[in-house]
């Protein structure tokens, strides 16, 4: 019975090492359908049979396609008596030749331009009722689609290579890769919805180029930090301290808190509501009395302020630029739902509880959230909130 063991050469034409019984032989397989050749060779020996696939390749790159077909005598000539009447100077392999040009030239004209195709591609994602993505997602698409025109936008398709895209991905900031990595996703899908969707026969120049990925470190803020931070919310900006609250103690994603309302707490049940717009779904978190005592307080100390101001993601914006500017203090990004996590683990010791009001899965959480925390400032972290 004979049996593959392995490809000895991978590029064509390849050699792949079988076995007979107890005897090892070598197959030359030179069978292409655009090269138009079918041969395959069999040596016992290794070196033969790589010496004789080098060979067939430098033919090929030599002598053209024409020299590599295995021709029986008629073909011969047939083909010989075509060459015959061609005029002195032409053969038939330069016709052949010449006639493979200028059918690559007229693909290579039929090709449309990246930027109506980016566009086409970020509308299939925005109206997509089979797969829907999220307004934040779909808002990043959109960024990705501008830097993809702003550098090929005016080329063809076919026309942006591998080392276009290794070159402008490299220009991009951030050393840990993940950056890098996302715009990297972006045009991988984007010529992945040409090839599959648009029937558009090229190769996707994103394939093939690895970025490394630096570990993150999560970073959370000292006790002392949180304090100051929450000192100077409630008396610089108090509209904002519910939302500092949400994030720092409840652990919900600023995304998820610009869209909160007093209706989406209840006291009664010490529950506030997250909805399905979030990045891990509609849920309830079950809050802690000291955070559910907190917001009822701000509510009867103000009534007419909302949970969460109007346009909170601007004022988002300016909270943080005045963190770092009058404190000052480096902010750390999500630095406050890292706080929320660690705190949160270090009370109740228990992952499948994290997994639930986080969304984090258990590997994540036991990877950044375990670490070494007093009891001391654990209880401090806690009772922050009701001074």
């Amino acid at each position: 019975m004979i049996k593959k063991q392995k490809t000895i050469r991978k590029s064509f034409p390849k050699v792949n090492k079988y076995s007979n019984r107890d005897r090892f032989f070598y197959v030359v397989d030179s069978r292409s359908k655009l090269y138009g050749t079918k041969s395959q060779l069999r040596f016992y020996s290794e070196a033969e049979a790589i010496r004789k696939a080098d060979e067939i390749q430098s033919k090929l790159v030599t002598e053209g396609t024409l020299a590599l077909r295995v021709k029986s005598d008629a073909e011969n000539i047939r083909l010989k008596s075509l060459e015959d009447g061609l005029p002195a100077g032409i053969t038939l392999e330069s016709v052949l030749n010449r006639f493979k040009e200028e059918q690559a030239k007229q693909t290579r004209l039929s090709f449309p331009e990246v930027e109506p195709l980016v566009n086409e591609w970020y509308l299939h994602k925005e109206n997509n009722v089979l797969n829907p993505i999220t307004k934040g997602a779909l808002r990043d698409c959109k960024s990705y689609c501008v830097w993809i025109n702003a550098h090929w936008g005016k080329l063809k398709c076919n026309e942006v290579t591998q080392a276009m895209v290794e070159a402008a991905i490299s220009e991009k900031q951030g050393t840990k890769g993940t950056t890098k990595r996302k715009y990297l996703l972006h045009v991988s899908s984007f010529y992945k919805w040409l090839i599959e969707k648009k029937q558009i026969p090229i190769p996707n120049p994103a394939k093939g180029i690895d970025i490394a990925i630096e570990e993150t470190i999560i970073q959370i803020y000292s006790i002392e930090d949180i304090r100051r931070m929450l000192e100077y919310t409630e008396q610089n900006a108090p509209h904002m301290a519910c939302f500092f609250v949400l994030c720092t103690w409840v652990g919900a994603r600023p995304s998820e808190c610009y869209r909160m309302t007093w209706a989406d707490v209840s006291f009664e049940n010490s529950e506030i509501a997250v909805d399905p717009e979030g990045k891990t779904g509609a849920r309830y978190i079950h809050a802690e009395p000291v955070i559910m005592e907190y917001l009822k307080k701000r509510k009867e100390a103000s009534p007419d302020m909302p949970l969460v101001p109007k346009y909170a993601e601007n004022q988002d914006t300016l909270f943080r630029a005045k963190i770092r500017r009058d404190l000052p203090l480096k902010w750390i990004h999500s630095g406050l739902r890292h706080n929320a996590v660690t705190y949160f683990y270090a009370v109740h010791k228990d992952w499948e509880k994290v997994e639930f009001r986080f969304g984090h899965d258990k590997g994540t959480s036991r990877k950044h959230y375990m670490r070494p925390i007093s009891k001391e400032t654990v209880d401090t972290f806690w009772n922050m909130l009701s001074k």
